[in-house]
């Protein structure tokens, strides 16, 4: 733009010291046009127009000022010489601007050919690498049921076989329709206890038994402890009508339990199994009838 304004300046002046005729300087103004076409903006091409037809109204008001002679034909060629260098000039300008141009958007395309290869197989990656982390996840998932799964079956196993263990542990054998014994086997805990009382209670109400025989024998501690949960049993088998009778009471537990101070005032006790039976024998609800084990309920 400076350079715009220094030759539009020098056009104005020229005639004004006399050196150049306004005809031959007049045609000069086109090329702050072509040049102004080249490094300026749509905008600014409009203000060098409007600049430069104010300049050649300025040139031509001047030159009235000054005696003006018609131009020879040396200064006609040098002038149009002069004006095929300039155009020379632009033109040259124009095509390196181009060129330039062209490489540059030659090399954007090429980097954004590139760019977009590169984006796609860094898509391609990604998807491998998320189909990859799927097939982990998933085989993982599957391993992460299939253990779940066995582990809940192990643990319906381990259930079943706890149940069983607790019925192994404490059976009752129905000798008659209205006649229960349990056998007593190995040490009688808190939970043990419980469930002593909870099937007790329940083959009592389903056989509708009168009597109850709880056989100690394989017991290998009675205290005071053993004592409240036989009492209890007793205590509750008598509230649905059962009579209990404690059988297996071995020399050494009998003098465990008086050193303890520990009664059984509510328990008919017996020695032996034989002896309870025989005792219910002679009872007259079984009177002329046999006693004998049936069913093993587990």
């Amino acid at each position: 733009m400076i350079m715009l304004t220094i030759n539009t300046v020098s056009f104005v002046l020229t005639p004004a010291f006399g050196s150049a005729d306004f005809s031959v300087i007049s045609y000069y103004f086109i090329i702050n046009i072509f040049i102004a076409g080249i490094v300026l903006s749509v905008k600014m091409i409009w203000s060098v127009l409007i600049l430069n037809i104010a300049a050649l109204t300025l040139t031509a008001v001047l030159a009235q000022q000054f005696p003006q002679d018609s131009p020879s034909l040396l200064t006609t060629i040098t002038n149009v010489v002069l004006l095929m260098i300039f155009a020379t000039m632009i033109a040259t300008l124009n095509s390196t601007t181009t060129t330039r141009t062209l490489k540059e958007v030659h090399a954007a395309r090429a980097e954004t050919l590139q760019a977009n290869q590169a984006l796609i197989e860094s898509h391609a990656d990604l998807e491998r690498l998320v189909a990859d982390r799927t097939a982990i996840l998933s085989a993982t998932l599957a391993e992460r049921e299939a253990q779940a799964q066995a582990l809940q079956e192990a643990l319906a196993t381990q259930e079943r076989l706890h149940s069983l263990i607790i019925d192994l542990s404490l059976p009752i054998i129905p000798v008659r329709h209205d006649t229960l014994i349990v056998p007593l086997v190995g040490s009688l805990d808190s939970t043990r206890a419980h469930t002593l009382l909870q099937r007790v209670l329940s083959q009592i109400e389903a056989q509708r038994a009168r009597a109850l025989i709880l056989d100690v024998t394989g017991l290998p501690l009675v205290d005071s402890q053993v004592a409240k949960v036989l009492l209890s049993t007793a205590e509750a088998a008598r509230l649905l009508g059962a009579e209990t009778t404690l059988v297996g009471i071995r020399p050494e537990v009998a003098q465990a339990l008086v050193s303890l101070g520990v009664e059984l005032p509510q328990l008919v006790t017996y020695a032996t199994l034989e002896q309870a039976l025989e005792r219910l024998k002679r009872e007259p609800m079984y009177a002329g009838t046999e006693l004998r084990a049936t069913t093993l309920t587990i």
